[in-house]
């Protein structure tokens, strides 16, 4: 579980495109509200705190029956505050899950995190189709 550092609000829509199962890994969050106490019991925003929480730190404090998992048919549309919200996805996907994420955030973000936290390489092999190396490649858009 984490709660999203870089905007307030920072707000998804995710769509589904097509059905989404429990073996797809779905977007899964705790509602605002129940977010908001567990972060606070938790002292999640203290100095030191790690970004991740484990699932038994947050049922610790939350009532695992309010969480909220995204296993719902396609066309499904959820509004969401990330800034707000415990949630994770992609877990345990044994079959890919398929939906469109739009971010919106303020025009001038309000963190540094991408100079300080470390990112992930996707890799990519030489028979790649372009798209896959201009999802995944930052280098592909240099001319």
């Amino acid at each position: 579980f984490h709660i999203d550092p870089y905007d307030h609000p920072m707000v998804y829509v995710i769509v589904l495109v097509r059905d989404c199962t429990p073996e797809m890994g779905p977007f899964t969050f705790l509602p605002a509200a129940a977010s908001a106490s567990a972060a606070k019991r938790l002292n999640y925003w203290s100095r030191g705190r790690p970004y991740r929480l484990s699932d038994e730190e947050v049922y610790s404090v939350a009532n695992e029956r309010e969480t909220v998992t995204l296993t719902l048919p396609r066309g499904t549309v959820l509004f969401i505050d990330t800034s707000s919200c415990f949630h994770y996805g992609s877990r345990d996907a044994d079959e890919p899950r398929f939906q469109v994420m739009y971010g919106f955030t303020s025009a001038c973000r309000c963190d540094f995190t991408e100079t300080y936290m470390p990112s992930f390489a996707y890799p990519t092999r030489p028979g790649d189709s372009r798209l896959r190396r201009l999802v995944t490649d930052r280098r592909a858009y240099e001319v």
